[in-house]
């Protein structure tokens, strides 16, 4: 599942915790802007900056006016939005390599990427 680099790349805890939130309140019943504001504890701004990163990543959000809906099952929301950077070392990313998912898959490509240009001069060789 792709999703535009500039919504993924970089998020930070508090960011993802709030989109976390936000989806979750939207999920059982439509809620008002003025509502969500509050209970996210950002300005409109932010509302609307957050609306636009769920949509880009995918996540089916529709609105009536002020009110505001999450239009798919909780669980597939979440698995579309983004996660901090966990400030892995290449031990640690290399030892979450093992296994056959796509999650496995992705992490080995980061580390073949890593290790291929600035982690091989400091020692970490492909095997």
């Amino acid at each position: 599942m792709g999703r535009p680099r500039s919504e993924s790349s970089s998020v930070t805890p508090e960011r993802a915790s709030r989109l976390a939130k936000f989806v979750k309140l939207i999920a059982k019943a439509p809620r008002a802007r003025s509502v969500l504001l509050d209970k996210l504890d950002i300005d409109l701004r932010g509302f609307y900056r957050d609306v636009k990163t769920l949509r880009a990543l995918q996540v089916e959000v529709s609105n009536r006016g002020d009110q505001y809906q999450l239009d798919e099952d909780l669980d597939d929301a979440r698995g579309k939005l983004p996660c901090p950077d966990p400030q892995l070392t290449l031990a640690e990313l290399k030892q979450l390599t093992k296994g056959t998912t796509d999650a496995h898959k992705k992490l080995r490509k980061l580390l073949d990427a890593i290790v291929g240009t600035a982690a091989a001069a400091n020692g970490y060789h492909r095997r």
